[in-house]
């Protein structure tokens, strides 16, 4: 590992890290907070048909487009109001702390910069659902509302748990499988301090940096 980035870990995990962080916890609210969610939209469904799950292959690609332009944007430029909660914490200590060279967390309390923050899962929970829902249901019929949110959730979960994929060790039996693998590289050169700003910002699916040319292959895999 660089020496820079190993000080600057060691730094973040003494001043950055809070000492009360519990790594399980983080993790535990996160993924059962998303899981709880795609729940709870299935079961308000009535009688869904066929027809109307034709709207989670849209919500996949509506998905992909949303995390791109976030990713791109916000988290890679800075955004007047937005860039302490954005770009600061992604592209200046996420990016900091997890390198092309240094892909890999080391241990759980580096959850705390590789995960999201539990407080975007309960804003994403009890501010963009409820508000997402009543404009929808002005209208859209109740089972595609649902199916629109639960698409949502299914997404931001895919999201989280892809992107643990893309920082675990090479070697790990999970990237055996051709697609995951695909992806790890694929976020892996992201991480390139000198491409981040400009390529592979896609983490669960390709889709937009194949489609707006901002895929980037490493040529040393």
């Amino acid at each position: 590992m660089d020496k820079n980035v190993a000080e600057y870990r060691k730094n973040f995990r003494a001043h950055i890290v809070p000492k009360y962080y519990w790594p399980l916890g983080h993790v535990v609210f996160n993924f059962f907070g998303l899981i709880f969610l795609c729940t709870y939209c299935l079961v308000q469904l009535n009688n869904p048909t066929f027809l109307d799950w034709l709207i989670l292959p849209v919500m996949l690609v509506l998905g992909n487009i949303s995390v791109y332009l976030i990713h791109k944007y916000p988290l890679h430029r800075r955004i007047p109001l937005a860039a302490k909660f954005t770009y600061d914490i992604h592209a200046k200590m996420h990016h900091q702390f997890y390198t092309n060279k240094a892909i890999v967390y080391e241990e759980p309390r580096d959850f705390y910069i590789l995960f999201f923050p539990p407080w975007t899962v309960l804003g994403f929970g009890l501010i963009f659902m409820p508000l997402a829902y009543f404009i929808l249901t002005l209208m859209l019929a109740p089972n595609i509302v649902w199916l629109i949110l639960f698409g949502s959730a299914l997404y931001f979960l895919l999201y989280e748990t892809l992107h643990y994929v893309s920082h675990l060790p090479e070697t790990h039996p999970v990237l055996k499988l051709k697609p995951l693998r695909y992806m790890w590289l694929h976020h892996r050169v992201h991480h390139d301090p000198k491409l981040m700003r400009d390529w592979n910002f896609n983490v669960v699916w390709p889709l937009c940096d194949w489609l707006f040319k901002t895929t980037y292959h490493d040529k040393n895999p």
